[in-house]
């Protein structure tokens, strides 16, 4: 693994965006990566030990602090596998909106396209483009770019 990070540590200069997809938790490869990002987006579950990853991955990257602090560089959160239905899920977000604000995005609901497109080796948007969940995904990439946007405007 560290011989790749070498190598796309080597190819940043031809890059404006480089987008990395990690477990979200609070193990130090995961915590590194953060620290090596000049900003990052938080995908989570509604469950309680996730957010408890949360705050730890955030506090390691206090700890040993780079680039400024982590409420500077968090960008969003992303409420994932959402099962809007269940009060467990209902009470989590609510915690999660009252605890992050505006930093919390709209929440991706549980799908079983998720799912499909992945068994089939397809992205949501082209094993089933025209569905609910495309739109879904697609919103996540508007609110992606708006982010980027909105810390980028900042930083300058």
């Amino acid at each position: 693994m560290t011989d790749r990070l070498d190598e796309l540590a080597e190819a940043l200069p031809e890059f404006e965006l480089v987008v990395m997809d990690t477990a979200p938790t609070a193990s130090m490869f995961d915590a590194s990566i953060y620290l090596a990002t000049d900003a990052f987006i938080y995908v989570t579950v509604c469950e309680a030990l996730s957010f408890d990853g949360i705050n730890k991955s955030l506090a390691k990257i206090e700890r040993f602090g780079r680039r400024g602090t982590s409420s500077q560089r968090l960008i969003g959160i992303l409420p994932n596998l959402i099962r809007a239905r269940t009060e467990n899920h209902r009470m989590n977000l609510k915690n999660l909106a009252e605890a992050f604000g505006d930093l919390v995005w709209k929440p991706v609901a549980q799908r079983t396209v998720w799912t499909e497109a992945s068994n089939y080796g397809q992205l949501v948007f082209a094993y089933a483009p025209e569905s609910g969940v495309a739109a879904d995904a697609w919103e996540v990439v508007d609110q992606a770019e708006e982010a980027i946007q909105k810390w980028a405007a900042y930083q300058e």
